[in-house]
């Protein structure tokens, strides 16, 4: 990953942070000074970089979920990471740092590379009078806390994680309208709240997908979440229903071609096979409100592809486009880019 890339992940968990969502990104560890116990910190690196599975960890200094940018201890990281990396039998994860400067203060960025997993360290105490047999432990990150590996998450390390593929934002909007009730003598299998007067919504969010290392990736409907949060509107949040997936096509000489080479959707899945373009599709329902002006959206986009334990998860801003009597749109705000659970977002 190229600073460029890293920084822009490291800006998208700070303005989560800022904006006092949880980070819920599994690669990152966020710490608001240096650990000082090289033994403690080799534990939860090794925990930590053998949890992920073979992708890249980061570590920010600096910051913290409830205090946010702080102030941090200077330290010399070459002495630092050597008595980290002596707490570890063989190999340790290789490790990349940096400095990112924000409006709120500096921030170390410490970026592992964690492919030579599984990472054993030693136990300090071993060989001293009543330290028991144990000599060298493969820690395990669970959430927040650290444990020895069980053969279940040795038999996970072996089997590496599907990496997630890089997706970019194209485009997207929201409508809204008034509608009448359904006659259900002439239509079957709806929902109640279409059976009288309603608001219907419908989202549209088109996506561009690269998949890694020319893997076939796929993205299940039911992994498949789009939640909606009206600013500034407590009583406005909804998920979205009957989400479907379709590829994108073209009409040559008035003959409709779909982009089956690059991706193939069903009702239940889309299969990525090479870069191409997807587009997502979904609606809500509910009765009959005013529906209020001046407001804009934020969707929070949530995909967790088959073969691997973690989501690619994206906000995305909409911005009031026009409303009438009875109907207001909405379009996206910008065009970001994003990788998995990364977070990792560019502006284009």
């Amino acid at each position: 990953m190229n600073r460029q890339r890293l920084e822009a992940w490291a800006l998208e968990i700070i303005d989560t942070v800022k904006s006092k969502r949880k980070v819920e990104d599994s690669n990152v560890e966020l710490k608001t000074n240096w650990p000082d116990d090289p033994y403690k910190a080799a534990r939860r690196l090794a925990g930590h970089a053998n949890a992920a599975r073979g992708e890249n960890i980061l570590w920010i200094i600096g910051l913290g979920e409830e205090k946010g940018i702080s102030k941090y201890d200077k330290v010399e990281i070459a002495n630092w990471w050597t008595q980290v990396k002596n707490c570890f039998d063989g190999l340790a994860p290789s490790l990349i740092d940096y400095v990112l400067s924000t409006s709120d203060g500096p921030v170390q960025l410490l970026y592992f590379e964690t492919s030579s997993s599984p990472f054993l360290v030693k136990n300090p105490n071993f060989g001293k009078e009543n330290a028991g047999p144990i000599e060298r432990e493969i820690p395990w990150r669970e959430g927040t806390k650290v444990r020895s590996a069980t053969r279940e998450d040795l038999i996970r390390i072996l089997v590496p994680l599907i990496p997630l593929p890089d997706v970019e934002l194209l485009e997207g909007n929201i409508y809204v309208s008034k509608q009448n009730a359904l006659d259900p003598n002439w239509i079957h299998n709806v929902s109640r709240v279409r059976l009288i007067p309603h608001l219907s919504w419908q989202l549209q969010i088109s996506l561009y997908i690269i998949p890694n290392n020319n893997q076939r990736i796929v993205f299940p409907v039911h992994r498949t979440q789009l939640k909606i949060h009206l600013e500034k509107c407590e009583d406005s949040e909804f998920i979205a229903e009957d989400i479907t997936f379709s590829s994108s096509s073209s009409f040559p000489e008035a003959t409709y071609h779909s982009d089956l080479v690059s991706i193939l959707t069903t009702s239940s899945e889309a299969i990525i096979h090479l870069p191409g373009r997807l587009e997502i599709n979904a609606s809500y329902y509910e009765p009959l409100k005013k529906i209020p002006s001046e407001k804009n959206l934020e969707v929070q986009l949530v995909i967790k592809p088959t073969g691997t334990e973690h989501s690619i998860e994206k906000y995305i801003s909409f911005i009031e486009k026009k409303i009438d009597e009875g109907s207001k749109e909405w379009i996206m705000n910008g065009n970001k880019r994003t990788k998995g659970s990364d977070i990792e977002i560019l502006d284009l």
